[in-house]
């Protein structure tokens, strides 16, 4: 008995609890006349049931704490394995995916497709970025692949705060998260309809410095489709022209071929998701080949369960553990909606509170939800605070948070500055069509 000891010595503390409930059942039956006082004197020397209720009650109590304790006494030798498979699925979140040349829409293949893939990612773990203009980390690696569906489910263009498309910073993103777990490899599948040439540079030079796989799945066809945006209008340039969202599989194929990964395009079946899950790069786990081994200890708690089961006998005979399911129910242990509130977002991160809170269109709430800049700048914005969205955007130098930047002091009156944001983002981008559009307006406003 050497090796004795209690695994979870924390859950001796039940026996407080469990102390302060017997003295106030006792207590409660010492103050209550349930029968006649002539009677009750007559009975007095007979023995009280109620104390042998509390007897077993307090034994019952007792052994089950001492089995939630952990008794352990044995030990049992496991080999060492290490999981080290981790990947990151990243979505494209741009404008282009509201093009429907595939029905219904890119937009929800690309979700279909998301919740029909995590399910088979039963190894290892799953990280979830998405990007536009800009790429946002909506989960860190995790086994949990329900979350991460429900994540996906509320996807849109509509809730992202720069709106672009910049699968290079995505994919950067995805192996900074893989690398602040502590790993050196790791796959990236990409969903995107689009890759232009620059992006395509980008995405080479940062899977070159690792070891890391891309896989593609592209969606979309090379005729395209007009990208009908949320309020049902077409997306037009400053002409008036009407946009047509092209894929081009050219580059996406490249990028995959760069990565060392698989390449599909979108299929109506499944047979593209399978495809990405039968040729993954890295074994789910990597056992130590030494044959090293650990010692668990094991917990024995369970041996008392059938001695707990005889203790509650009687109780079921008196009545006792009926009532307590009746008590039970009648406080209620149904969450309230409050509740529920609560016990969500203990389970979530502040930018998931916050990306749930901009979906409701509670934007207050979101910009104290968001940590990140950027994203808080956008429900700010979309609140009305524009003084908020200024300060959150100060000190970002990248052409979105400068045109968003533009806007928010357009929108708060100061001009000038508005101005100075729209010839920065030109001096970075001198074909940026948004910025000359609103620069122009603010010039006009200024001359009025």
């Amino acid at each position: 008995m050497s090796n004795f000891e209690f695994l979870y010595p924390e859950a001796f503390w039940l026996l407080i609890p469990l102390a302060a409930i017997i003295m106030w059942l006792k207590s409660t039956t010492a103050h209550s006349q349930v029968i006649a006082s002539h009677l009750a004197t007559a009975m007095a020397d007979k023995p009280s049931n109620s104390r042998r209720h509390y007897g077993w009650v307090a034994l019952l109590g007792v052994i089950l704490t001492v089995s939630l304790a952990g008794p352990s006494f044995e030990k049992q030798a496991i080999p060492v394995s290490q999981s080290e498979h981790a990947r990151v699925l990243v979505l494209d979140m741009s404008r282009s995916v509201y093009a429907n040349d595939i029905k219904p829409s890119r937009l929800a293949q690309i979700k279909y497709k998301a919740q029909d893939l995590l399910p088979l990612l039963n190894q290892g773990q799953t990280g979830l970025v998405a990007y536009a203009g800009d790429a946002y980390t909506l989960s860190p690696l995790t086994t949990d692949s329900a979350t991460l569906a429900n994540l996906v489910q509320n996807l849109s263009p509509e809730i992202m705060p720069i709106q672009g498309a910049r699968a290079d910073l995505a994919v950067k993103q995805a192996i900074s998260i893989m690398k602040q777990a502590g790993l050196n490899q790791g796959e990236i599948v990409l969903f995107a309809d689009d890759l232009d040439t620059q992006e395509l540079e980008q995405i080479k030079a940062q899977l070159s410095e690792g070891n890391w796989t891309l896989s593609v799945l592209a969606f979309g066809t090379s005729a395209g489709a007009p990208i009908q945006l949320s309020d049902g209008s077409l997306l037009t340039t400053n002409s008036g022209k009407t946009v047509i969202a092209k894929t081009q599989l050219g580059n996406l194929r490249a990028a995959a071929r760069a990565g060392n990964g698989q390449f599909e395009k979108y299929r109506h079946d499944n047979q593209d998701i399978a495809n990405l899950v039968s040729d993954s790069a890295f074994d789910a786990v990597n056992t130590n080949a030494k044959g090293e081994e650990l010692e668990a200890k094991i917990n024995n708690g369970f041996w008392l369960l059938p001695l707990a089961l005889l203790c509650a006998l009687p109780l079921f005979r008196k009545g006792v553990i009926f009532s307590f399911v009746a008590m039970m129910f009648s406080f209620g242990f149904t969450p309230n909606h409050a509740q529920a509130s609560v016990l969500d977002s203990a389970f979530s991160n502040a930018n998931q509170r916050g990306l749930a809170a901009f979906q409701e269109k509670d934007y207050q709430r979101a910009s104290q939800e968001f940590k990140d800049t950027k994203w808080r700048a956008a429900a700010q914005y979309e609140s009305g605070d524009y003084e908020g969205a200024i300060t959150s955007l100060e000190g970002h130098s990248e052409t979105d948070s400068l045109y968003n930047l533009g806007n928010a002091y357009a929108q708060n009156g100061e001009l000038d500055k508005a101005i100075a944001s729209y010839e920065k983002v030109l001096q970075q981008e001198p074909e940026n069509a948004d910025a000359k559009y609103n620069l122009d307006i603010v010039q006009q406003q200024q001359q009025q």
